[in-house]
């Protein structure tokens, strides 16, 4: 068993700045500063005007507008004309048209807008593609409808003036910014 008796207690030598903590050599200055010593005098940062964060101009690129597939027996089962959502659809039977839209999504014209409908006006789309059929133009197809949510392009679309007004069938223009114009 450990007798405490024995043992001698000696208080603790001071240590000198020089001597190392540990033995081999003497203390090396690290390469990075200390962290909560004071600060450097000199500045970090080179002197001159910053640089500007955003660019002096418009970019004139257009935006692009993903659209999601809808698959028709769905979009049947699951909309009503009558109630507003938060989508608005784009509709095409031009086979090499959905394909473009589906890889590059829509992009706003003010000359040939795209035509963005609501759920009822779709159902009135389908309803009419089902009882006329396709038309006479080769490149017609099946009716392929997308989707994208409302609020993403409610600044950049007008309503139809030549189309119903009535709510849940209502048609959009995708011209681009109202406010730019």
């Amino acid at each position: 068993m450990f007798d405490l008796i024995e043992t001698e207690i000696r208080p603790a030598e001071p240590r000198s700045a020089g001597k190392p903590l540990l033995p081999g050599g003497p203390i090396s200055q690290p390469d990075h500063p200390d962290l909560f010593s004071a600060p450097p005098s000199a500045p970090i940062l080179p002197a001159g005007p910053p640089e500007p964060n955003l660019p002096e101009h418009k970019t004139t690129e257009p935006v692009y507008f993903v659209l999601s597939p809808v698959r028709i027996r769905q979009f049947i089962a699951t909309a009503s004309s009558n109630t507003l959502d938060h989508w608005l659809y784009y509709c095409t039977d031009d086979t090499g048209g959905a394909r473009e839209a589906h890889a590059n999504g829509l992009i706003p014209n003010a000359d040939e807008p795209p035509i963005l409908r609501e759920a009822g006006a779709v159902t009135s789309w389908l309803a009419h593609f089902d009882e006329d059929g396709p038309d006479d133009d080769m490149e017609a197809g099946e009716p392929t409808i997308f989707r994208l949510r409302r609020s993403l392009v409610r600044s950049v679309i007008e309503t139809d003036p030549d189309a119903p007004q009535q709510p849940g069938k209502r048609h959009y223009l995708l011209t681009g910014d109202r406010l730019s114009d």
